[in-house]
């Protein structure tokens, strides 16, 4: 069963894991992906420079950290550069100096490739009241789902100075042309967006 199990591609192998706690602990116990250890992402937004971690308990008082990526498009400015969230190696960008509502970039920094994301449509009726142009990135957030294996970019309508009612989000899937909206509870608020959006499992 270890054999057929190892054959399936990787998507197929987290679908796996939910049939019985004996399929969870083979693909656990026999993958590659499954037994990587995290290193932990640092992010220095004045310099928008990443860096990785894989050793806190270094004497040094930063531990052991590597420079993953640094931004250096010439004539744009670093302190615009926002990072929405990680997930697997790649970084989710938000270029508050670009339009109303930022613009979303996803970077793979292993291998230097980009992807520009669809702009949300209409984004001024989604991002409500003033806002200063540090803070688009702040209704953003990079989210991946272990069990379908895909990655998506949510946005939640928001302001920054008071509470924002609304009854919908905005989810974009890679891979497929659009966002779509997808309605939740009503009277759902956000009440403080600078700490952000966190999305854990597929889950924001």
């Amino acid at each position: 069963m270890a054999e057929i199990l190892l054959r399936l591609p990787p998507s197929s192998r987290r679908r796996a894991r939910l049939v019985c706690r004996l399929w969870r602990d083979v693909v656990n116990e026999r993958t590659t992906e499954a037994q990587s250890r995290p290193k932990l992402l640092l992010w220095r937004a004045d310099k928008a420079i990443a860096y990785v971690s894989s050793d806190l308990s270094s004497p040094s008082p930063t531990g052991s950290c590597t420079e993953l990526w640094r931004y250096s498009e010439p004539g744009r400015p670093r302190y615009g550069l926002q990072l929405v969230g990680t997930c697997n190696g790649l970084l989710c960008l938000c270029d508050n100096t670009k339009g109303v509502g930022g613009t979303i970039t996803l970077l793979n920094p292993a291998t230097g490739e980009e992807l520009p994301v669809r702009p949300l449509p209409c984004a001024e009726s989604f991002i409500i009241g003033s806002h200063r142009s540090i803070g688009w990135g702040y209704a953003y957030s990079f989210a991946y789902h272990p069990t379908t294996g895909q990655y998506k970019v949510v946005h939640v309508p928001s302001r920054h100075d008071r509470i924002c009612e609304f009854n919908a989000v905005h989810v974009l899937t890679l891979g497929e042309p659009t966002w779509r909206e997808v309605p939740v509870d009503p009277g759902d608020v956000i009440t403080r967006l600078a700490p952000g959006i966190v999305s854990v499992d597929g889950t924001t």
